[in-house]
């Protein structure tokens, strides 16, 4: 998992492509070989847009063996893997964190609990698939089993929860019970 870097200020321009260059190994194994970066203080050419200007604050982050990724934004979790379950599990949580008490809790909440029984469904495909002498008796399969568990039990948890609001409320005592949905449902987590 990579880590965010914040930077208060830029020294140079960052722009959104940056400029192939092409650079030699001074040393080592691979001496005298060539290899390409991306400078991303230079414009790739003229159609190049600059994305942080001088002064401005932002982040980067970069994973083994690739380029520096940068934002003005604090990247979501899930821009911070690389493994596609989690990537999506963080996604899902980060839209269970920006849900609001109000009307849509319903359907956003059925959305949630879709994506989550598609991400369970993926690691039962995945046990399915395994070759039938490591199904049980391996780590891989293991481990799928305790996500795609992990997921059900979640799933149950988020489906368990009545979203009901009683129209005969107040509107107050509505606003009061979208808050307790909502608090309710922000309790709830993949236990992975």
């Amino acid at each position: 998992m990579a880590r965010a870097n914040f930077i208060k200020s830029a020294n140079k321009p960052i722009y959104r492509n940056g400029k192939q260059i092409s650079k030699v190994h001074e040393s080592g194994k691979d001496k005298g070989q060539q290899y390409n970066i991306v400078d991303k203080h230079q414009p790739a050419d003229e159609s190049d847009t600059i994305l942080i200007n001088v002064g401005e604050s932002y982040y980067w982050w970069k994973f083994r063996y690739g380029s520096k990724i940068f934002s003005k934004f604090a990247p979501k979790p899930s821009q911070l893997t690389q493994n596609p379950f989690y990537s999506t599990l963080y996604d899902i949580q980060d839209e269970i964190d920006c849900l609001s008490p109000d009307d849509s809790i319903a359907d956003n909440l059925e959305t949630i609990k879709s994506s989550i029984e598609e991400l369970r469904d993926e690691q039962q495909e995945k046990m399915d698939n395994m070759p039938e002498s490591l199904q049980g008796n391996c780590d891989s399969y293991n481990i799928l089993e305790e996500r795609h568990d992990a997921l059900d039990e979640w799933y149950s948890e988020l489906d368990s929860i009545d979203v009901e609001v009683d129209e005969s409320l107040s509107e107050d005592e509505q606003q009061e019970r979208y808050d307790e949905i909502l608090e309710e449902i922000q309790g709830t987590s993949c236990g992975v």
